[in-house]
């Protein structure tokens, strides 16, 4: 019996083609006729029912091949015993599909997903945009969320640079007034938050300004940290303005561990003190605690044997942070391909409980795509290219570049029956956007937990979100993130395999399925696929350079899907001895167009850079060719070609001389010295 993803023909009726098709492949019989349904729907029981139109067949042109292997009078005979239209009925079961991609056609690239899908009305809506809409909307979460805590609209006492600016103050009268290890954990104290505001040219205070000498010791810890400079450089949404890139400096200064000295020991008692014997500080200090925790993850706890002391206001840390941790730092761009690895092979476990923090839920998403044996679950197997593919988005929505070399050939069987005039009925799954119910699954209850994030928050939930150039959504945060949790579980429902044992769907079901359903009749107009994906990320190498990695645009390619486990098809409506006319083809491949990030990098130094809108400049002179924005890249930058170091890439066959994106396409050869320009050349 053939098992099939019954869930996915949701659709009352879809047209495959316009009319009858009658294609002979190359290779193939010259007696056979390849007809594809021009409708498909289900039907209450469920089973699924394939309609194909024969009316038209004689009067279309017939191949010379085809007379001149059976002769007219045969063919005309054939033709003439054709039914004016036939159905295929398929049981309901429970199969997997079989998914692979094409490499990404050679055009150029755009910049969002909206624009993109206006050169193709067919186009289906895929892991690549879906995901990118979740990642982009879960930046904004979190941006918002940390310009409240600045502004002091996250229901706080204090915004957050009061807080820090208050404390200062407390360890200024501390510095002027004692001696010894007071007067030096004081300084530490001093030194840092002040060097802090000093490299986001906040304003100090003048009783600070008016003490020389400390003055210079600010200078020194401020000279000290820019020597860190690469480390300095924000990711995620802290790159989309100066506000919140300056959230990420102060952070990440105030992250660092203090010495493991008398001095440090006293700085870090001190703050202790000034927060417990503050009201006001207490509660923001607790508050901030909570955000961090909530969101990016619960710091690394000091054990006897550490080596330093600890921070001001330690940072967050997740299974990624805390994978990526254990590189140096001229690795951590390899550490990404790395990670990818550990996750394919089981070795990093992405998963997350209900108390987890968000960063940790919203990256068990990605178990979905690397994890074989998760995919295996949810009734999906891959072709040959399609796990490479699913690497490389991971890659691109963590702001990385991944390099993989194509494999040939799809799994399907090529079968050739004998020469006879037939009409083979193609059989194939028919999809309204890629199915991926583990990742979407995981994605709704990511969302689901950033809720009980913003509930936890007095006045969180009608923030409204913050986009990459400024602006605000104007419905308030907490309808948003209700209606995507919705939204990505509609998409997990119509993703997912049915099971004869699978209960009745709840009101909940049913309001997320649609909601799917519309969302996927009108994705055109989503307001967040009219962002710009463009975007540069630098990744340190070393103490020097940087992998520039980043999203280059989007193109097309193609999704390929049949049934992984057919069976045995019931044709209707045909007479008994007419049943030898036709040949039911439950391997066909169904073709889709669907929209594909692009990535690429260069190695240049850590302190070049190119913020959103110069990058998206570069890429628009470039003509959209990855080639060529490549090429300007390096002549911007002052960079070289990425060079991967050795290790487990090369064990995957993977050349170590970068191209961008060679896994989908793009296999042109680059030098440095001497850039392609222009057109893409396959």
């Amino acid at each position: 019996m053939l098992k099939f993803s019954a869930s996915l023909f949701f659709l009352a009726s879809v047209s495959a083609v316009p009319g009858p098709v009658t294609t002979q492949g190359k290779g193939e019989p010259a007696g056979t006729l390849d007809l594809w349904p021009s409708q498909v729907r289900p039907l209450p029981d469920g089973s699924v029912e394939y309609r194909y139109r024969l009316a038209g067949l004689a009067a279309s042109p017939v191949a010379s091949e085809m007379l001149r292997e059976f002769g007219e009078d045969q063919v005309e005979a054939f033709l003439g015993r054709l039914p004016d239209a036939v159905t295929v009925k398929l049981q309901p079961g429970g199969s997997k599909l079989l998914l692979d991609v094409g490499e990404v056609e050679h055009a150029p690239l755009i910049g969002s997903f909206t624009a993109l899908s206006s050169q193709r009305r067919h186009a289906i809506a895929d892991l690549d945009m879906l995901l990118w809409k979740a990642r982009q909307f879960e930046d904004g979460a979190i941006a918002t969320l940390e310009l409240a805590a600045e502004d002091g609209t996250l229901g706080l006492p204090l915004p957050r640079p009061a807080f820090w600016s208050r404390i200062l103050d407390s360890s200024l009268r501390r510095y002027l007034a004692s001696s010894g290890d007071e007067k030096e954990g004081a300084l530490l104290l001093i030194k840092r938050i002040a060097a802090a505001q000093r490299l986001i040219s906040a304003p100090l205070r003048t009783a600070l300004r008016a003490e020389s000498q400390l003055m210079a010791e600010i200078e020194s810890e401020v000279r000290r940290l820019q020597a860190f400079e690469p480390e300095l450089s924000a990711v995620g949404p802290f790159r989309w303005n100066k506000r919140l890139r300056c959230v990420y400096v102060r952070d990440w200064v105030l992250a660092q561990p203090l010495p493991m000295t008398r001095a440090g020991l006293a700085a870090a008692l001190f703050l202790m003190d000034t927060i417990e014997g503050d009201p006001k500080l207490s509660r923001t200090h607790a508050g901030l605690e909570r955000l961090r925790d909530s969101l990016r993850g619960f710091p690394s706890k000091l054990t006897g044997q550490s080596e330093v002391g600890p921070a001001l206001f330690a940072s967050g840390e997740n299974p990624i942070s805390r994978f990526l941790a254990t590189f140096e730092k001229h690795e951590q761009a390899q550490g990404w391909e790395e990670l990818s690895l550990a996750a394919q092979e089981g070795r990093i476990m992405l998963t997350a409980d209900a108390g987890a923090p968000f960063e940790s839920w919203r990256e068990s998403t990605f178990v979905a795509l690397l994890n074989p044996m998760d995919a295996a679950t949810s009734g999906l197997s891959f072709g040959p290219s399609y796990q490479s593919r699913l690497v490389g988005l991971f890659q691109a929505v963590h702001g990385a570049d991944w390099q993989s070399a194509p494999q040939a050939g799809w799994s399907g069987e090529a079968q050739t029956p004998p020469p006879a005039l037939k009409v083979r009925l193609r059989i194939t799954p028919q999809l309204s956007l890629e199915p991926s119910a583990g990742a979407f699954g995981r994605v709704a209850r990511a969302h689901g937990r950033l809720a009980e994030v913003l509930s936890s928050f007095d006045g969180a939930g009608r923030l409204q979100r913050v986009l990459p150039d400024g602006r605000r959504m104007p419905e308030p945060l907490q309808r948003e993130v209700d209606g995507m949790e919705i939204l990505f579980h509609g998409f997990e429902l119509l993703s997912a395999e049915p099971d004869s044992e699978r209960q009745t769907l709840d009101a909940r079901d049913e309001k997320a399925l649609a909601a799917a359903r519309r969302y996927l009749r009108n994705w055109r107009m989503d307001a967040d696929l009219r962002e710009d994906v463009r975007s540069l990320q630098p990744h340190q190498t070393g103490k020097s350079d940087a992998v520039h990695a980043g999203i280059f645009g989007i193109g097309w390619r193609s999704l390929q899907v049949q049934f992984a486990e057919p069976g045995s098809p019931t044709l209707t409506d045909v007479a008994l001895e007419d049943l030898s006319l036709f040949e039911l083809d439950a391997r066909a491949t169904a073709t889709y167009s669907i929209p594909s990030l692009v990535t690429g990098a260069v190695v240049a130094p850590a302190n070049a850079s190119l913020d959103r809108r110069a990058f998206r400049a570069l890429c628009d002179k470039a003509k959209g060719d990855p080639v060529a924005i490549e090429a300007a890249l390096l002549d911007t930058l002052s960079g070289r070609l990425r060079i991967s170091q050795r290790g487990p890439l090369e064990q995957l066959g993977r050349n170590p001389l970068h191209h961008p994106r060679e896994g989908d396409g793009f296999t042109h050869v680059m030098q440095a010295a001497q850039p392609s320009h222009g057109a893409f050349h396959p």
